[in-house]
């Protein structure tokens, strides 16, 4: 188990291939093009509440196939961030995290085995920065198949003109983490990109449909 460190912000899609520019600079490599579907899965009846209650399960695609998964188990309650330089938007939020490697078929298991049921999912498709500890991700949110017509469209960008940056931090201090996440927030801050209040509430009821993985 280690400490998340994460904050979000957005970016007009004319200012991104500029910022990503920048962004090479700053780490030294180029972005990495990525196709993820995130999944939230919650318990569907928990009798001991300090039994798993909420988990993520992030699946990186490629051609449309599961290439690795990764399950994330948060901390219930979020870390104090009082130590992080004060904004108008507190963007900061820290948890602790449990991440583990899984195989592609870890959503069914956790469904049908475990008895969770996905209560949000979403597929992002963007660029990824690894630079040390940190991990930045410019993405836009894609929507899927029409599930009322059963039509087999294409996914498209469900806001064309804004892209969405999320970095994460992982690591063992707290206080060293939110001093990088700050200098990444700064820097961000300066290329054009608005940073947002955490959205810890992003995590809709209702599905996007299209993704599901079986």
């Amino acid at each position: 188990m280690d400490i998340e460190v994460s904050f979000y912000g957005s970016l007009d899609a004319i200012a991104l291939p500029s910022v990503l520019s920048t962004i090479r600079g700053l780490c030294g490599v180029s972005e990495t093009p990525f196709s993820m579907l995130e999944q939230i899965l919650r318990a569907k009846h928990t009798v001991n509440q300090a039994a798993l209650q909420e988990c993520r399960l992030q699946c990186l695609l490629k051609d449309g196939e599961v290439a690795d998964c990764l399950l994330c188990c948060e901390s219930v309650d979020p870390l104090n961030t009082q130590a992080a330089q004060q904004r108008s938007v507190q963007c900061l939020q820290a948890r602790r995290v449990t991440r583990v490697k899984v195989g592609s078929n870890a959503g069914f298991f956790l469904e049908k085995g475990l008895g969770f049921d996905v209560a949000f999912e979403v597929l992002r498709e963007g660029y990824m920065f690894v630079d040390g500890h940190a991990t930045l991700l410019f993405f836009q949110l894609l929507s899927g198949a029409d599930a009322t017509s059963g039509a087999a469209t294409a996914p498209k960008a469900i806001v064309e003109n804004v892209w969405i940056v999320q970095v994460l931090l992982h690591g063992n201090e707290l206080s060293q983490l939110l001093i990088d996440a700050d200098k990444w927030a700064d820097t961000l801050q300066a290329h054009s990109i608005a940073l947002q209040a955490h959205p810890a509430a992003r995590r809709v009821q209702t599905p996007v449909s299209g993704f599901r993985l079986k």
